[in-house]
C-alpha cells in the first residue's frame, strides 16, 4: 500500500511491461492466427499518455502534493 502512495502509476507501468514482454514471446503460428497481438508501442498514443502521466506524477511530487520516498 505504501508503494502505491509513493508511485500511483507503478502497477500500471508494471502491467504494461509484462503485457509487452508476453507479446514478444515466440508463440506458434496457429496461436497467433487465433489471438492476434495487441500492439503496445511506447511511440503510440497509449505510450505518450503513459509518459505524460509519469511526468504529471513527478510534477505533483515536486509540488508537494504526493509524498516523497524516504
Amino acid at each position: 500500500a505504501d508503494s502505491i502512495g509513493y508511485h500511483p502509476l507503478g502497477l500500471i507501468v508494471f502491467a504494461w511491461l509484462v503485457v509487452a514482454a508476453v507479446l514478444r514471446l515466440p508463440f506458434p503460428n496457429s496461436w497467433r492466427s487465433r489471438f492476434p497481438a495487441i500492439p503496445l508501442p511506447l511511440r503510440g498514443a497509449g505510450g505518450l499518455i503513459l509518459v505524460g502521466l509519469l511526468f504529471a506524477v513527478w510534477g505533483a511530487r515536486l509540488a508537494g502534493w504526493l509524498p516523497s520516498p524516504p
